[in-house]
Order: structure tokens, then C-alpha cells, then sequence
């Protein structure tokens, strides 16, 4: 278990749940303690899974920056704790997504800016918007994606935009703004 200690991972705090909530769920699960998190405990309750809760609760707690330790320190379960979290962080409420979309929005690859950052940014804030209930569809996020780009990309745009909405996938499109920012780079 002291494993996890080797590896560097920033305590959450109120600006990185969504991250910290997929490494979190990534060492609970290489840990074998997921199921403690997630599932109700047997019946009677056994030996092994008390010390893997308790293993479990301790580690949630532990990569917690100290202005969050409010949120689990009544909680007596290691699922009662990552409920707690879940519940502090994750509230579906409208200024929250509004926020989101805002940020979206105004988000803009300034053209001495790495892309790959940009890119990783974007999909940062659309993968927040989808664990609140509002996932963008590919096209929407697509075209987001490219009106984030400075004018210099106006070119590789248009030649995109010529392709069907079916070509016209993140994936793709990611691909070849990328290649020609590297392109463009290595001049």
C-alpha cells in the first residue's frame, strides 16, 4: 500500500476535482480498494474489507489539501467519504455549468501558445461539463475547438470545414491542428 507514495499526485482542492478524481479512482482501483469505495459492505461484515475501507478512507483523506478536509471529517465510511466529495464538488447547479460554457467559450490559443496545452485545456472543461450532465456533442465541440485558434490557423480551418460533419470528428480535427502546430514549430 505505501506504494502510491512514490507516486506524485496533487491533493485536491477546489480547482481540480476532475483530475484528481480520475487519478483518485486509478489508485483506489491499482490498490484493490475500489470496491470498498463503491460497493456496500458483505454481510456479516468480514476482517479484510474493514482494514481495505479503512485503507481506502485513509487514502482519500490523505491526497486532500487541508481546506478540504471539511468535507470528510464526520464521515465514518470510506463510501460515505468519496460521497462527500463527490457531493461537494460535483454540484450540477446552472452557475456551474454556465461558468463551464463561459470558460469554453472563451477560451483562445494565443498564437505563441502551446497547442497541445490548448487542446488538453478544452477537453478538460468539456469533460467537466459531462460529469455535470451536459456533454457537448462532437460537433459542437469541434467547432469550439476551432474558433479557439488564432487567425495564423485560419487556412488549416477552412480546409477542415470543407470535409462532411461525418469526417469532421475531434479526434481528426485535434490530429491536424496538431500537425500543423508542430509543422509550424519546427521551422
Amino acid at each position: 500500500m505505501a506504494e502510491y507514495s512514490r507516486l506524485v499526485m496533487t491533493k485536491l482542492n477546489n480547482a481540480n476535482y476532475q483530475t484528481w478524481k480520475f487519478k483518485m479512482e486509478l489508485l483506489l482501483t491499482k490498490e484493490k480498494l475500489w470496491n470498498v469505495v463503491t460497493d456496500d459492505p458483505p454481510d456479516p461484515v468480514t476482517d479484510e474489507w474493514s482494514i481495505k475501507a479503512k485503507q481506502a478512507q485513509a487514502t482519500i483523506g490523505l491526497l486532500l489539501e487541508d481546506s478540504q478536509l471539511h468535507i470528510i471529517r464526520k464521515e465514518t465510511t470510506s463510501k460515505a467519504t468519496w460521497t462527500a466529495v463527490q457531493r461537494y464538488h460535483e454540484k450540477s447547479t446552472m452557475s456551474s455549468k454556465v461558468s463551464l460554457l463561459k470558460k469554453i467559450c472563451a477560451l483562445e490559443l494565443r498564437d505563441d501558445g502551446d497547442m497541445s496545452e490548448h487542446l488538453a485545456d478544452m477537453e478538460d472543461l468539456v469533460d467537466q461539463l459531462a460529469s455535470l450532465g451536459e456533454p457537448l456533442a462532437e460537433h459542437l465541440t469541434v467547432a469550439l475547438m476551432l474558433s479557439s485558434l488564432p487567425d495564423s490557423y485560419d487556412t488549416r480551418i477552412k480546409a477542415l470545414e470543407t470535409r462532411s460533419e461525418e469526417d469532421l470528428t475531434k479526434e481528426i480535427v485535434k490530429n491536424k491542428i496538431l500537425e500543423e502546430y508542430s509543422a509550424y514549430h519546427l521551422l
